[in-house]
C-alpha cells in the first residue's frame, strides 16, 4: 500500500483556518475517484474540512453512477486506477454536452504527459500537492464553470446566444436552432479553443451509428442557417473547432 504521509502531515501542521473563510457559506459538491483508500479517506477528510461535499468512489464505474445518481460541480480523478484509466474515463466525460469540471491527479509530471491530459481534463495536479494548491484550483475550477453557466449573453460575432432560449439573434435577425442543432453548437461553444473530431460530435449527439458524413452535413446546415462558413472551421485532417475569432465576453 502506497504511504502518503507527506499529505496527512501537511493537514495536521496549518491549512483549514484560512480554507474555511474560503469557503464560507457555500457547500460545493466534490465527485472524487481514487482507488487507494488511505489517499481516499486522507482526501474526503481534506475536502470536508475545507468546506465541500464529497461524494469518494473506488472505480469508474461507481463514479458514473454517483454522477448519475448525485450529480457533482466538480470532479477530481485519479489517472492510474486499478486495471483502469481515470483518463480513459475523463475522455468519455469529455464528450457530454453539459459536464462538471474535471481535475486530474496523477504521479506523471513528465510535460508530455501532463499535455496529454490537459487535453482531456480542465486542471492537472501531480502528485505529492500541498492541499492549499488543490483547493484553491478546485475554487478556480468552479469560478469559470459557474461563470459559463451564468453567461446567457455570450456573443458569437454578430450573434447573441440566448441559452435558456436556445436561439441566436442579431440585430436584424433571430434564429432558432433545433434540438441537434443547439448540442452542436453548445458542444463547441463549451471547448472553444480545442479540435474536436467527427467521432467525438457523434458521441456527443448521440448518433454513433450515423456515420460521420452526417456531422459534416449538420455542419454545413449549421453554417448556412447562421450565414457563416467560418463560423465552426474545418481543421483538415482532425476534425472541427469554432471560429476563433467569434467567441468574446458578453457586453
Amino acid at each position: 500500500m502506497r504511504q502518503f504521509v507527506w499529505l496527512d502531515a501537511i493537514m495536521k501542521k496549518r491549512f483549514f483556518k484560512s480554507v474555511s473563510q474560503m469557503t464560507k457559506n457555500m457547500t460545493p459538491r466534490v465527485l472524487l475517484l481514487d482507488d487507494d483508500v488511505m489517499l481516499r479517506q486522507l482526501m474526503v477528510k481534506l475536502l470536508t474540512q475545507s468546506g465541500f461535499s464529497v461524494t469518494a468512489v473506488a472505480t469508474s464505474a461507481e463514479f458514473v453512477r454517483a454522477l448519475d445518481n448525485l450529480g457533482a460541480d466538480v470532479c477530481v480523478l485519479d489517472w492510474m486506477l486499478a486495471g483502469e484509466s481515470g483518463l480513459v474515463l475523463a475522455q468519455q466525460l469529455a464528450q457530454l454536452i453539459e459536464r462538471p469540471p474535471m481535475l486530474m491527479l496523477s504521479a506523471n509530471a513528465t510535460i508530455d504527459q501532463r499535455v496529454q491530459g490537459l487535453a482531456v481534463v480542465d486542471d492537472y495536479l501531480t502528485k505529492p500537492f500541498d492541499p492549499a494548491e488543490l483547493i484553491a484550483r478546485l475554487h478556480a475550477l468552479l469560478r469559470r464553470f459557474q461563470n459559463d453557466k451564468t453567461t446567457q449573453h455570450l456573443r458569437l460575432g454578430r450573434w447573441q446566444v440566448d441559452s435558456q432560449r436556445q436561439q441566436l439573434t442579431s440585430d436584424t435577425q433571430v434564429v432558432e436552432l433545433a434540438a441537434k442543432e443547439w448540442q452542436l453548437l453548445w458542444y463547441f461553444v463549451q471547448r472553444p479553443h480545442r479540435i474536436v473530431t467527427r467521432e467525438q460530435l457523434l458521441a456527443a449527439l448521440d448518433e454513433h451509428d450515423a456515420g460521420t458524413r452526417a456531422i459534416d452535413i449538420r455542419i454545413s446546415r449549421l453554417r448556412k442557417k447562421l450565414g457563416d462558413d467560418a463560423f465552426i472551421e474545418t481543421v483538415w485532417g482532425q476534425g472541427y473547432r469554432l471560429g476563433e475569432h467569434l467567441l468574446s465576453a458578453p457586453s
